[in-house]
């Protein structure tokens, strides 16, 4: 397997990234491991998902499948796709963005090694919000 650099990272991940639009709607959780334990026998270790697939049921079956070797995997979610009708849950106000990022890592059952920001000092959401302007500014988001 052929693996680049991730943006200006040293993080390399494989060339091709398994994606998982499918997962939690018209993928089973059965089907889903044998795709998932393939893609990684081929030396993919990149997968990528989006809060807005399946309603946030992709982010969860993701999480559940990649549990046991979470740290082998490169993880890449998305956010701003409408999740409801209501007016705010879409798009990247900094209010959206934030809510929407501790819902995927809950969904995702995983943690970047900060806690959940609306238990956090405010002081540090400066940080964060540094960080996801960051990502951003890198297309890494």
């Amino acid at each position: 397997m052929l693996y680049r650099r991730l943006g200006r990272s040293n993080l390399k991940v494989s060339a091709l990234c398994l994606g998982t639009m499918m997962f939690g709607d018209q993928t089973e959780l059965d089907e889903a491991q044998r795709i998932v334990a393939s893609a990684q026998e081929h030396g993919i270790n990149f997968i990528d998902t989006a809060d807005v697939y399946s309603k946030g049921r992709s982010e969860q079956m993701v999480g559940k499948l990649l549990h046991a070797n979470r740290h082998d995997w490169v993880l890449a979610t998305k956010l701003g796709n409408a999740m409801s009708a209501q007016p705010n849950q879409s798009h990247y106000s900094r209010s959206w963005m934030m809510y929407e990022v501790d819902n995927s890592l809950r969904r995702l059952a995983t943690n970047p090694g900060r806690p959940d920001s609306r238990r956090q000092d405010p002081r540090l959401w400066r940080f964060q919000l540094q960080g996801l302007a960051n990502c951003r500014n890198h297309s890494l988001m």
